[in-house]
């Protein structure tokens, strides 16, 4: 599947027009996701998991979680973000 068709499915997925995303094949069946928005939480629930593990055909999905802290007085620069690490994907990101 094109990395276009992934990220408009991701952006489904998660229900973000506002958020960044990169797809990324890192071998032949691996890939690699990243969602981040400023200011607000990137959910990750059952749900998004789920739909991943749907898209990709694998249950093998780790996620590694970040905040960034922006000012202190006016939270400018803050940002969450995850990056998932698929495994074992039976759809291949060309």
């Amino acid at each position: 599947m094109k990395a276009e068709k992934v990220t408009e499915r991701v952006m489904e997925i998660f229900d973000c027009a506002e958020k960044e995303i990169t797809v990324r094949k890192s071998s032949k069946k691996k890939v690699v996701i990243e969602i981040k928005q400023m200011y607000e939480f990137v959910p990750c629930g059952f749900k998004q998991l789920k739909g991943l593990s749907e898209l990709f055909g694998t249950d093998d999905i780790n996620v590694d979680s970040d905040h960034f802290n922006g000012c202190e007085t006016c939270d400018y620069g803050s940002s969450y973000e995850h990056t998932f690490y698929i495994t074992n994907a039976t759809v291949g990101v060309e």
